[in-house]
């Protein structure tokens, strides 16, 4: 069993820890696994170290579990193939997603047998276990130097945040040494509510460290920014996915990796800010304001939409300017307000249609930043703007072959800018945001997909 203090050491670290997940049905499918990640894996090969921190056995998938030998077998053979990690028992029952099915005597049972085999240094329990099982299974745990994570997970969706903080409170006042939250996100704004919270969570009287994770493919990302609202750790495929959403062992180091090198360190011991600043280019109707504030909440990030700064400071609209000034005078607004973003603001900026036009501008977004292109089709752009007369340069361009010549025009500017492309169509603006994320940090440690 490794020591407390390593233990204690990993739960000040900033970065999450990677946590391995490992789930086969058989003694000879577990070893199988385990030794490839153990001796001969493809993190070693591409970085000279291991890519993950903490291996998972998800016990609940082995067929032999309640036969208390096979079982502390297989953890004597993971222990022997891991020698130097820690290793997390979970027996995740069928209430809260798991495999199978268990009593309350056969649910303490095997985790008491875990704690008193010596061969796990985390287990797992089950915060909302039916009766006193949890307080009963954490206590054991302590008793045998054993850390606790104590976990509430949702399949369905993602409770309120009136009730997610009873729930932490509730499992804050177990005495587990982690707290461990999995809700399936429905929609964006289901994301950004447990990021939200997870953020502010001292403010709610929670103290003790986090696991939060949204899970599905709305949720994902939230598996690759968790050091920015102060995640403990991630969970990691060594194969197949043991929840939704999860993300390979090799590819989440990568993203943990780039993703580090984006921040600056908070202010007064406080959470990492986010550094690095995004623009925002493609034509108008492509969607840079919708992103852009989505960005802004998703990375605790600072928010610049231009088109709304230039109206707010001049004191009336686009279309007025031009009318008044002229599209000179509007394009050097745009330049002096992109001059005033200084690199390492971490601000997400949604530039104007034409900002691109001017080779200036685009020096001075690739300088301080990174600039994403959303390529946006021709028909989304046209039925988002036909009806939109804020737009002056469209005001006598309605047709849809007046749209399509304007967007031919612009299309080389558009790419000979960008770092990022990322075609829209068919993507929700959360799915937008995690391919423009995950682009961005693997850009950041030079890796490109193949």
């Amino acid at each position: 069993m490794m020591g407390n203090d390593w233990c204690e050491g990993q739960m000040r670290e900033r970065r999450p820890q990677i946590i391995l997940s490992i789930a086969q049905e058989t003694e000879e499918e577990i070893v199988r696994v385990a030794k490839a990640w153990g001796e001969t894996h493809e993190g070693r090969v591409l970085y000279g170290s291991d890519c993950y921190d903490i291996v998972e056995w998800r016990a609940d998938h082995f067929a032999q579990v309640f036969h208390f030998a096979a079982t502390r077998k297989v953890l004597l053979r993971l222990r022997q193939i891991f020698s130097g990690k820690p290793i997390l028992f979970t027996f995740r029952t069928k209430a809260e997603g798991g495999e199978k099915e268990a009593s309350t005597e056969e649910y303490f049972d095997l985790n008491k047998m875990v704690c008193e085999s010596g061969l796990a240094d985390f287990i797992d329990v089950e915060a909302f276990a039916k009766g006193d099982v949890a307080e009963k299974i954490i206590a054991v745990a302590h008793q045998q130097r054993v850390k606790v994570i104590a976990s509430h997970h949702d399949f369905v969706k993602t409770p309120t945040k009136k009730e997610i903080c009873r729930r932490l409170l509730y499992m804050e006042a177990l005495e587990a040494d982690i707290l461990k939250i999995a809700y399936r996100a429905r929609t964006g704004k289901e994301v950004l509510r447990l990021m939200d919270l997870a953020r502010k969570r001292e403010a709610s009287g929670v103290r003790q460290p986090l696991i939060a994770l949204s899970m599905g493919e709305q949720g994902r990302i939230s598996r690759m920014i968790g050091e920015s609202y102060g995640s403990f750790a991630t969970f990691a495929s060594s194969g197949e996915a043991t929840a939704p959403g999860q993300i390979h062992a090799v590819e989440m180091y990568r993203l943990l990796t780039g993703f580090h090198r984006m921040l600056r360190p908070g202010e007064n011991g406080g959470l990492p800010k986010w550094r690095t600043n995004l623009f925002l280019i493609g034509f108008m109707g492509s969607g840079k304001s919708s992103v852009a504030a989505y960005l802004h909440r998703l990375l605790a990030a600072g928010d610049l939409d231009m088109d709304r700064e230039i109206e707010k400071r001049e004191g009336r609209t686009i279309t007025d300017l031009f009318l008044m000034e002229g599209e000179t005078c509007f394009r050097n607004l745009e330049t002096a307000l992109l001059e005033e973003v200084q690199e390492g603001d971490g601000t997400v900026v949604a530039c104007g249609g034409g900002a691109v036009l001017r080779e200036s501008n685009v020096d001075v977004m690739r300088k301080r930043g990174k600039v994403v292109w959303l390529d946006t089709p021709l028909l989304t752009v046209f039925h988002r703007t036909r009806g939109d007369h804020s737009r002056p340069l469209l005001e006598n361009k309605r047709t849809l072959r007046d749209i399509a010549e304007m967007m031919e025009e612009r299309r080389p500017y558009y790419e000979e800018a960008s770092d990022v492309r990322v075609v829209t169509e068919g993507k929700s603006i959360p799915e937008i945001c995690e391919e423009i994320v995950r682009s961005v940090l693997l850009q950041s440690i030079g890796y490109r997909k193949k």
